[in-house]
């Protein structure tokens, strides 16, 4: 069985004009036609998922979850419906909020904060942009904080 990486159906999927497309396109190519299995981890699938959410609706990003193993004969391990634990997480609910136009490591952390941080009341991040609106608590950079929090003069 071989095991592909992200970057290798993401050069296919989403970056012809890079320099490796067309090796790329040829090695998958070849791989399909072979009667070896091919296989992705689940964490690879949310990768690719993450990576593609900021240019699909909702509904087209938990299509494309299916699709992705459809498409290049993959089976995925372990499977998104057994809902294994990642990060204290189920793979479902980390799917569910890439589909929010979350990247893999934003989703987790939104997540994490909501099931594990006792009264959270703030989120500071450079990325803030990324968060807002998608936690129940404001969210504002450090430089945002500073400012506000700055004695009168």
């Amino acid at each position: 069985m071989i095991v592909l990486d992200a970057d290798v159906l993401l050069v296919d999927m989403r970056y012809d004009r890079d320099s490796r497309f067309l090796l790329n396109r040829q090695v998958l190519d070849q791989l399909r036609a072979s009667p070896l299995p091919l296989a992705i981890v689940s964490h690879t699938l949310l990768e690719i998922l993450g990576v593609s959410s900021f240019n699909l609706s909702r509904q087209g990003l938990l299509d494309l979850a299916d699709r992705i193993p459809a498409n290049y004969a993959l089976d995925v391990f372990p499977a998104l419906e057994m809902d294994p634990g990642y990060a204290g997480l189920k793979m479902t609910e980390i799917r569910d909020r890439i589909a929010m136009k979350l990247s893999v490591g934003d989703a987790v952390t939104v997540l994490q904060i909501e099931r594990f941080v006792p009264q959270p009341t703030l989120f500071l991040s450079w990325n803030a942009r990324h968060f807002r609106g998608k936690l129940a608590i404001p969210v504002m950079t450090p430089e945002e904080w500073w400012q506000q929090n700055q004695p009168a003069a």
